[in-house]
């Protein structure tokens, strides 16, 4: 049935209750550390697949957000075609109807169109002002 020869003589020595005890903890070591293991790696393939759902869902985002500023910078370049554009222009009525007509368009992403070429302040929302002016959008 069981060989005592290999088992060590301390152990032999003991009653047995106590080796029965022993026995029972060695038994919840082994049983809780195998499914201590194997929770790790569920909880480890689970959180990957989660951040593998979050990266493609931050990509399809990327990519829309992507579409959208082609879009606005197709926009503003065209709006260049229409109008000139002259910073020493003295009246810019065309390129003020222009633009606030591109930020009708772009305004995803806009909190309005500026001016680096106007007079002080540095830069002045031209479209803002225009808006404001003819109640336009």
């Amino acid at each position: 049935m069981f060989n005592l020869s290999r088992v060590p003589n301390s152990f032999r020595n003991v009653g047995v209750w106590p080796r029965l005890a022993l026995t029972i903890a060695l038994g919840f070591l082994v049983f809780f550390t195998a499914f201590g293991l194997l929770s790790m790696r569920m909880v480890k393939g689970s959180t990957n697949r989660i951040l593998d759902e979050r990266l493609v869902l931050t990509q399809m985002a990327a990519n829309e957000i992507d579409a959208l500023l082609t879009r606005a910078f197709h926009e503003l370049e065209k709006a260049t075609t229409f109008a000139s554009f002259d910073p020493q222009a003295v009246n810019l009525e065309e390129e003020y109807h222009m633009l606030a007509h591109t930020y009708g368009r772009v305004s995803v992403f806009s909190l309005g169109i500026y001016s680096t070429h106007a007079p002080p302040p540095v830069c002045q929302d031209i479209v803002s002002e225009y808006t404001s002016r003819y109640n336009y959008r």
